[in-house]
């Protein structure tokens, strides 16, 4: 039924967590495709151990060019787009099905819960799922989800450095403009607020974004955004 989506680059410290809660979850039907991006470290030794996943080697690094080459082999009619620190639950992936076998939906996203307890980051996620849900802009980490018929229809997703998520949903709107946004949350890392902090995390991000929109292109950003990291 669904086809999930996962890009990896250097990350064996975590996406065998992550396959094992989805390979308990998954049924049948579903597919889980990681598509490794040159890794240097153990990603590609551990994601080989699970025989219900299928490893596709990209020979470019991108998140971008990784989810295409994932959607390129993908076999069901949805495709879910998960980061390798983004976790599911059984009850937000029933939802999304529920949801596909109830009416007709194309393309979506979750609602994100960030993986600390700290109070400010309840704060930072109800500001982050209210912006995706009144802009209808939700970006990579809210496991966006579509119809293969319309990935394909629009190109995918645009091959470049950052900020591929923002112009990826750009596209589908301008060819199916309402999205669902499924009733359950999924978890969004908080490693990059915890390491960088979150101040200086979230004047990047606001940044970065009002720069992408004011029409700085995306190979200059990526300079930017490793220089301030």
């Amino acid at each position: 039924m669904v086809s999930i989506i996962i890009p990896t680059y250097n990350e064996s410290k975590i996406i065998g967590g992550m396959l094992d809660r989805l390979c308990k979850m998954v049924s049948p039907s579903d597919e889980i495709i990681v598509v490794d991006g040159l890794s240097e470290d153990h990603t590609k030794d551990t994601v080989r151990r699970y025989s219900r996943v299928k490893l596709l080697l990209s020979p470019k690094r991108g998140r971008a060019i990784q989810m295409n080459l994932g959607a390129s082999q993908a076999q069901n009619r949805y495709l879910l787009f998960l980061h390798a620190d983004t976790l599911i639950d059984m009850r937000s992936l029933e939802l999304l099905k529920q949801e596909i076998n109830s009416k007709k939906i194309i393309w979506g996203w979750f609602p994100i819960k960030l993986s600390s307890n700290k109070l400010i980051f309840r704060l930072i996620e109800k500001g982050a799922n209210l912006r995706a849900r009144v802009t209808r802009t939700p970006l990579g980490d809210y496991g966006i989800f579509v119809e293969k018929e319309l990935f394909q229809k629009i190109g995918g997703f645009p091959e470049i450095p950052i900020m591929e998520d923002i112009e990826f949903v750009k596209r589908i709107k301008r060819a199916y403009p309402v999205g669902v946004e499924i009733e359950s949350p999924i978890q969004a890392s908080a490693r990059r607020f915890e390491k960088y902090g979150i101040i200086k995390t979230l004047l990047v991000m606001w940044t970065l974004r009002t720069l992408y929109y004011l029409g700085v292109s995306p190979s200059r950003l990526i300079n930017y955004y490793k220089n301030i990291r």
